[in-house]
């Protein structure tokens, strides 16, 4: 009975040890160190409403068949949540440094993010924090970004929009998407009543460098409460489920 007793337990510590060397020896994350000392690095990201965590099928493994005072070699994991929506990607990032808090300001102005020709998806974007005093867990809530990718660049940006720093994220989810096809302008809809024309598009850019689509409507109705309206706000959206001011023209 002892001799099995020994056995088990050695064979436990073998397995926690090569548990721990494939931990050791696995890829690293992504990270980033930003200018007032403190590092950014990447977690991971959860599609839609899921839950996140950096848990592994190993390490769940290992919970079940290791003594409990071997256990606490294993290590930590974090999980976390963020309220963001079910066409949306949320990016978790461990946020370390000495004089972190949850109410200390971020070290960034904006968030960007960036496909892998360059092009910059309009600044929309949510951020929660979890965590205690000298490591912070941030969420960032993300609705549009290179869905077609594999992975993507992740900036953060001074008040200049100048770079801090650059991480790349792994993309938790790339449809597949179906491809759209584009009408000839003028495009022209109509209820019945009201009879709505796209007759163009142009980039404008903001004083702030933001760019976005301003259109040239012609609107015309038989009901003359609706003669003088016209559209007052526009959203782009895109095959992959992309929507904002502004959106990747290959798409």
């Amino acid at each position: 009975m002892r001799l099995a007793v020994k056995i088990s337990g050695v064979l436990a510590v073998v397995g926690l040890v090569a548990l721990l060397v494939w931990f050791a020896t696995g890829p690293r994350p992504e990270l980033a160190r930003l200018p007032d000392g403190s590092t950014l690095k990447v977690l991971g990201a959860t599609a839609g409403l899921a839950p996140f965590t950096t848990e592994k099928p190993w390490q769940r493994l290992a919970k079940k068949v290791l003594p409990l005072r071997l256990q606490p070699w294993l290590p930590a994991t974090v999980t976390a949540s963020c309220s963001g929506s079910s066409n949306s990607i949320t990016v978790f990032l461990e946020h370390a440094g000495p004089a972190l808090t949850l109410v200390t300001p971020y070290p960034w102005r904006a968030i960007a993010v960036v496909d892998d020709e360059g092009f910059r998806f309009p600044i929309d974007y949510g951020v929660c924090t979890l965590g205690a005093t000298g490591k912070l867990v941030r969420g960032i809530i993300l609705r549009a970004y290179p869905r077609r990718q594999h992975d993507f660049d992740l900036l953060f940006l001074d008040p200049g929009n100048q770079r801090l720093a650059r991480l790349r994220i792994p993309n938790p989810h790339r449809g597949p998407f179906l491809d759209w096809t584009p009408e000839r302008l003028p495009i022209t809809r109509t209820n019945g009543s009201i009879v709505l024309t796209l007759e163009a598009l142009r980039e404008k850019t903001s004083s702030g460098g933001v760019l976005t689509i301003e259109p040239k409507w012609r609107l015309s109705s038989s009901d003359p409460q609706w003669q003088t309206a016209a559209p007052l706000a526009v959203s782009c959206v895109v095959a992959t489920g992309n929507e904002g001011s502004f959106l990747c023209a290959n798409e």
